[in-house]
């Protein structure tokens, strides 16, 4: 009984990582993006760099939902969800770089999307000990 309740090691690992890597896409879209993007957003965003944003939450979906799945070891799991965190978080970053302030409306799609990202490694999917 005592066991059903405890949490593994790689699980509490898992969830100070998840965590972690979420509240720091806040911290710095706040510290170094100057918080939410707001203004008047230019015609037309740059499709090319919109896409490089984009292609990390894309990527990193793919992961959560294609591999992770298939991986039955807590060893194999943490290093794939690093990597998916890692490549979700990156399009939060790289929103803030490659479009410019001329496009606010894009940014915070991003940013969301980044967000969301993240949000889908929650570990939930981690076994127990």
């Amino acid at each position: 009984m005592k066991n059903e309740t405890m949490r593994s090691p790689d699980q509490l690992i898992a969830w100070v990582i998840w965590g972690a890597i979420l509240m720091g896409l806040f911290v710095l879209q706040f510290f170094i993006g100057g918080g939410i993007p707001t203004g008047d957003q230019m015609e037309n965003p740059p499709t090319v760099m919109s896409l490089i944003c984009i292609a990390g939450v894309a990527i990193g979906t793919l992961i959560r939902w294609l591999v992770i799945p298939k991986l039955n070891d807590n060893l194999k799991l943490l290093p794939a969800m690093i990597v998916g965190l890692a490549l979700c978080e990156s399009s939060g970053l790289l929103q803030m770089f490659l479009l410019g302030k001329e496009y606010p409306d894009t940014q915070k799609l991003i940013f969301v999307l980044a967000v969301l990202g993240v949000v889908q490694f929650a570990p939930t999917y981690f076994k127990k000990a």
